[in-house]
């Protein structure tokens, strides 16, 4: 039978004063110290890039050891062919589902809208985010989607299209990454809409990464792993083995990676009740502080 997986109360305030802590010092410097809600603490992030380093930041802030080992690394797919699905304006939506899926639609826009970027590529098109920090990254490039679920999931993205009365009929274009689930294509196709989907990214093992996870799995004690993704998970168990996989606990971002962690009988001890890297940081700290 499986631990129970600790989720602080919806909506709960107890540790939003952590929210987007950064740490203070320089980066050279280190940030830890026997101060904070996370002293003595190791948690692993495994997040590729810049919002992987964000992640570690954040935990260290609060006194965590917090060593960045990307398992995974994003490599966009097909550009030329998403630009030129852009640029042929045949669609009515544009629907978003991960940050990734926005940098990929940045990335071909530079083709089919050299001088606008994405904001000129996506002019006149209805957008969807499936959450908020999606939607951050749409403003970015000065979009505001139309439609942005309060739960930051497929499931809840779909139940909002659904609802309007703009959407049976329309054509939809949905970057997504290779392996995506197809909650959204099926579930809008079942409504009479018409969904072209794109693979435009995908997720893949870091070689690099796992060699380094293993190296500090050797010499040195884990209290946590984190992980933001199911590829993370499929990443980690490749790397580390699956009779070692299961004997550090994990953090999970969502359901989605907590169904993948489970399915590796890796025990969950933390999941937020939003999918956003800032909540799985309040959700760690009300876990060790409870």
């Amino acid at each position: 039978m499986s631990a129970p997986t600790f989720r602080p109360r919806p909506g709960s305030r107890k540790t939003s004063r952590y929210l987007h802590c950064m740490p203070a010092t320089p980066a050279h410097e280190s940030p830890y110290a026997d101060v904070g809600p996370l002293a003595g603490r190791r948690i692993v992030v495994t997040r590729p890039g810049a919002p992987g380093g964000r992640l570690s930041a954040a935990l260290e802030a609060l006194g965590a050891e917090a060593p960045h080992v990307a398992l995974t690394r994003i490599e966009m797919v097909d550009r030329e062919g998403l630009a030129w699905r852009l640029a042929a304006r045949a669609h009515d939506w544009v629907i978003f589902t991960s940050v990734n899926a926005v940098r990929a639609a940045a990335d071909a826009a530079l083709v089919s809208a050299p001088t606008g970027g994405l904001a000129e590529a996506l002019a006149g098109v209805q957008v969807a985010a499936v959450g908020r920090v999606t939607a951050e990254s749409l403003h970015d490039h000065g979009i505001v989607p139309v439609v942005v679920p309060g739960r930051f999931d497929a499931e809840a993205l779909l139940e909002e299209l659904a609802s309007r009365d703009d959407v049976r009929g329309r054509r939809f274009l949905h970057p997504a990454s290779a392996g995506a689930r197809e909650v959204l294509g099926a579930g809008l196709t079942a409504i009479g809409a018409q969904v072209e989907t794109v693979i435009a990214y995908v997720s893949v093992p870091d070689a690099a990464g796992a060699a380094a996870l293993r190296r500090l799995l050797e010499h040195t004690r884990v209290d946590l792993i984190t992980f933001l993704a199911p590829s993370a998970v499929e990443a980690y168990v490749a790397a580390v083995g699956a009779e070692r996989a299961i004997e550090i606990p994990a953090a999970s971002i969502g359901p989605v990676t907590t169904a993948t962690l489970r399915q590796h009988h890796i025990p969950v001890l933390v999941e937020p009740d939003e999918a956003t890297a800032s909540r799985l940081v309040d959700a760690i700290v009300a876990y060790y502080i409870r």
